[in-house]
């Protein structure tokens, strides 16, 4: 599993149309990700998803902050909500409020 190279969250259209997990966090370099949610597929995509994000439509954290200085990364994962909760359990997201249910498949 490898994380794509950070990228503006406002250029949310160059993330791909298919289902993972992204971050949403601060700086290029030196990436701090601050939020961890997943795109399901179907209608929810990574690229659907940050849109929601930079269109204030997201989380309530993220909105509060100056998107336009924000990064995003993602991962594509056949099983999005198994992953994420394996990253949560692995390291807290600052502007994630709920800790994601256990996996089925742990």
């Amino acid at each position: 599993m490898r994380w794509s190279t950070p990228f503006l969250l406002k250029n949310y259209l160059d993330a791909p149309a298919e289902k993972g997990v992204y971050q949403i966090g601060e700086g290029k370099e030196d990436f701090t990700a601050k939020y961890l949610g997943r795109a399901m597929g179907g209608s929810s995509t990574i690229r659907s998803r940050l849109s929601h994000h930079y269109n204030q439509t997201g989380n309530k954290h993220v909105t509060e902050v100056n998107r336009d200085r924000l990064y995003a990364r993602f991962i594509r994962a056949s099983e999005p909500d198994c992953t994420e909760a394996r990253l949560l359990k692995k390291k807290s997201h600052l502007w994630n409020e709920k800790q994601e249910p256990e996996c089925d498949s742990d």
